[in-house]
């Protein structure tokens, strides 16, 4: 495909691209000053029980049902949360008791060196072999059509394989967001028997050059606007993926 052509169909599919640099300033007027997290914007979620198909949201708010969807990771972060409490005493519907915004140093109760904490130790879970502090994988995707990125939390579950494609995109000196991915969802099951699905990425078709440098101030105004993570808000309830 033209280099020429291939700008129009990325910028038809993702029109926010186009007109990045505006999006912090729109979203300034357009809310008056009121704060925008992560946590305002559209999540992806993993079916529970196995189940390999995604609910998405269309065009018109609709919930719609699909194998796989497409879109651009526009920025992606690494974070950690812990409950003290399980969640059939009430961990989950609170505010964790200790969350890292960079999986590296936890603020709250314990706090301290993400790696040198016994919640962050495998087999410190309640249940099975996990991690008491849960580690996730934060994706900001831009799906056609949208102005604004989902956010995928990629789970304990997907976090070994989805590093490893990552690695073998970094082999091919390939940036995570050189490319519109493909998400699908694979059923695994763990050593109990209970079934889980597993997030499964591969690229859909690379940018080229100048559709890079276009998606690279868009993922620059998402990074600078979505940076930050709000322990106050909750994300996931602790235990979620077994």
């Amino acid at each position: 495909m033209p280099k020429t052509e291939a700008l129009a169909v990325i910028e038809e599919q993702y029109p926010a691209i186009v007109g990045a640099g505006n999006m912090a300033k729109t979203l300034r007027e357009n809310l008056g000053g009121e704060t925008l997290t992560m946590f305002d914007l559209e999540r992806i979620k993993i079916p529970s029980g196995g189940g390999i198909a995604w609910e998405l949201l269309d065009a018109n708010g609709e919930t719609t049902v699909s194998k796989s969807f497409v879109g651009i990771i526009a920025f992606t972060k690494m974070v950690r949360s812990y409950w003290a409490a399980p969640i059939d005493e009430g961990g989950g519907n609170t505010p964790p008791d200790c969350f890292s915004p960079d999986a590296q140093f936890g603020i709250g109760t314990p706090g301290g060196h993400c790696a040198e904490c016994k919640h962050s130790k495998f087999g410190s879970a309640r249940k099975g072999n996990g991690q008491a502090c849960s580690q996730r994988r934060l994706l900001f995707i831009l799906r056609p059509g949208n102005s604004m990125p989902s956010v995928l939390s990629v789970p304990p579950t997907s976090l070994k394989a989805f590093k490893a494609w990552l690695v073998q995109m970094s082999q091919r000196d390939r940036n995570y967001w050189s490319f519109v991915a493909k998400f699908e969802l694979v059923k695994q099951s763990n050593s109990a028997g209970i079934e889980y699905a597993m997030i499964k990425p591969s690229i859909e078709r690379e940018l080229d050059a100048t559709e890079m440098a276009k998606l690279q101030r868009y993922a620059a105004a998402i990074k600078t606007t979505f940076s930050e993570y709000n322990e106050h808000e909750v994300d996931d309830e602790p235990g979620a993926d077994g």
